[in-house]
């Protein structure tokens, strides 16, 4: 259902929370996915683990940033005003099954064009490497960024399309909870439906048996 009369302000806003919540959540399910993916990559006859927290954290959040990323600017092109998209109106559940294949398949590839950086990043922050000298690597890692990409996207591309999928199925709820007629439930709604997802995303990737989360890979 759509509210009439919709200022441009109010318009404005509806666009700006529907970016962010799906921003939120791209990145949450990005970071998840890397870490299913990389269970999914343990090679036989060793059983998969889990990463240690600091350790999941610095890893996985290259995808974070590459899913946060994505879903902002998929979330965007959804809701744009030139793709005749009004954002009091949710999109239809065909608009976000695209969107969806968009993120499962870009979010692996913007991961994997993140690796030399954050690599080179990762050097500097534990010491075993200077400023200085990471600053002359500079090139050379933006030249390597698109094999990168190439690379783990293609590793990715299964987890990352089961991600698609939940991407898709969020993104359609988020929406039609923003677009409700009722301002209360709109203004407040849409977070509360992204918190959920984000939070079982997270419990799920925490909880479940490393060995059941590689089959996702």
């Amino acid at each position: 259902m759509s509210r009439l009369y919709e200022s441009p302000r109010q318009s404005s806003a509806l666009r700006a929370r529907l970016t962010i919540c799906l921003a939120v959540f791209g990145g949450v399910l990005g970071a998840a996915q890397f870490l299913i993916n990389l269970l999914a990559q343990t090679q036989f006859p060793k059983d998969p683990e889990r990463l240690a927290l600091t350790a999941s954290l610095i890893v996985s959040s290259r995808a974070l940033v590459a899913g946060l990323v994505v879903a902002a600017i998929l979330a965007r092109l959804a809701t744009s005003e030139w793709a005749g998209q009004r954002p009091d109106r949710a999109r239809h559940l065909l608009v976000w099954v695209a969107t969806g294949i968009g993120y499962g398949v870009l979010t692996p590839v913007v991961a994997g064009m993140l690796v030399p950086l954050s690599g080179l990043i990762l050097q500097v922050a534990t010491g075993a490497m200077t400023i200085g000298t990471a600053l002359t690597w500079i090139p050379d890692t933006i030249l390597r960024a698109p094999y990168a990409g190439m690379i783990f996207g293609a590793v990715g591309l299964s987890t990352g399309l089961i991600a698609g999928v939940v991407f898709a199925v969020g993104g359609w709820l988020i929406d039609a909870a923003n677009a409700s007629s009722d301002p209360k439930v709109s203004r407040y709604s849409a977070w509360v439906v992204m918190l959920a997802f984000s939070v079982a995303i997270v419990g799920i990737t925490v909880l479940v048996p490393p060995a059941v989360l590689a089959k996702l890979g």
